[in-house]
């Protein structure tokens, strides 16, 4: 009876964690697929990862794909990132470290106010949740002495943030940030983890 109690107990194990890799492949090709709604803008910099991140996120078929120069951002290149559905903002982290105080960067750090999705690689990413908060977008909280609590300490090569929606019971509509940190650090795997991060 023990013997045929040791060969069942990995059997059911291997199929738990088969059914569990076809739950997560499910889920990451349902996200894919949302993922060719998507309309993509970008900020490009100096960054080698950013570069070769942002290559493959191409790579996964966005319904649009546009650079934005922010040194000429008009009210048409705001609007095409705050006002369209499913819109994903892929900044530099350099560039966004070299211009964190300008009145461009502002403005395009805002257009998460109007449900836009917005990811940094490469550089100090820390940095952009700290303009988060200085722009009103998503206030850091403080610890009991006093320092801000920033969720990229240690500035993963890429991170994210969106304003996302769930409806309550009583089908009233509320937001809630949600926070990208990643410590996956190959091009392939950070650009694989936006879609499921945004279909999240």
């Amino acid at each position: 009876m023990m013997a045929i109690f040791s060969c069942i107990l990995p059997a059911i194990l291997l199929a738990t964690v088969l059914a569990s890799t076809a739950v997560q492949t499910d889920a990451h090709t349902r996200a894919l697929v949302n993922f060719h709604s998507v309309s993509l803008r970008y900020v490009t910099g100096t960054n080698p990862l950013f570069q070769e991140v942002l290559a493959k996120v191409n790579g996964l078929g966005p319904a649009h794909e546009a650079s934005l120069d922010p040194s000429r951002l008009t009210d048409n290149d705001i609007a095409s990132i705050a006002h369209v559905p499913n819109s994903l903002l892929m900044i530099d982290g350099d560039w966004l470290n070299a211009h964190a105080r300008d009145a461009q960067t502002r403005l395009l750090l805002r257009t998460a106010l109007s449900g836009a999705k917005i990811v940094v690689v490469g550089g100090t990413t820390s940095t952009f949740f700290e303009l988060l908060s200085a722009y009103g977008v998503n206030q850091l909280s403080t610890n009991p002495d006093g320092t801000v609590r920033n969720p990229d300490n240690f500035n993963a090569p890429q991170v994210g943030f969106a304003l996302k929606t769930t409806t309550a019971p009583d089908g009233t509509t509320h937001y809630y940030p949600s926070v990208l940190t990643t410590g996956l650090d190959t091009p392939d795997n950070l650009a694989n983890i936006i879609p499921d991060w945004i279909s999240r």
